[in-house]
């Protein structure tokens, strides 16, 4: 995919028209996810509201009186959108860190349910409304969607990297004052 566009922006660099390059960089099929409709920024950009809204979610729910063992956490996301507001591609690694330690956390959350549920639950001899199967079932089955929805952020979330790399490479290659 990255020699269709080093090709594209020798061939505009050779008519001297490098600032449409943009223009291809935001129409390429390359740079569009779900099906093909929404481009890959704008689809960051709201996965890091989503990340942002799921890290408040965690540390009002269980972890308000730890809040200061989740400063690095915390420092991760705003960098995260600091880097996106400025659309620079080496700014993009703590994003992608993020999204890499919430499978983690996903992961052992599953692993952690699923021990719970077989080993722990099945020695107490109180009924409660969690005992049941199918709510056990349902609970690992949701861990598991989360789990694929947080995998696949990590393409996104480097194809917006490339996308800024791209744009900054054709930025040094546009003449002064064009647009």
């Amino acid at each position: 995919m990255s020699k269709d566009f080093s090709k594209m922006a020798e061939k505009l660099g050779e008519s001297g028209d490098s600032s449409h390059y943009k223009w291809f960089l935001d129409n390429s099929e390359g740079y569009r996810c779900i099906c093909k409709r929404f481009h890959v920024v704008a689809m960051t950009k709201a996965l890091w509201v989503y990340h942002l809204l799921l890290l408040i979610t965690v540390t009002v729910t269980f972890f308000y009186h730890q809040l200061m063992y989740l400063w690095p956490s915390w420092v991760l996301v705003f960098l995260s959108g600091y880097a996106i507001y400025r659309q620079k591609s080496p700014w993009m690694w703590p994003f992608v860190i993020w999204v890499g330690l919430t499978i983690i956390m996903f992961v052992l959350l599953g692993a952690y349910l699923f021990f719970y549920s077989i080993f722990i639950r099945r020695t107490q001899k109180q009924e409660s409304i969690f005992d049941s199967t199918t709510s056990s079932v349902l609970i690992h089955l949701g861990t598991l969607l989360f789990c694929l929805f947080h995998i696949w952020q990590f393409p996104v979330v480097s194809a917006a990297q490339r996308y800024f790399k791209n744009v900054d490479d054709v930025a040094e290659k546009v003449p002064y004052g064009l647009p």
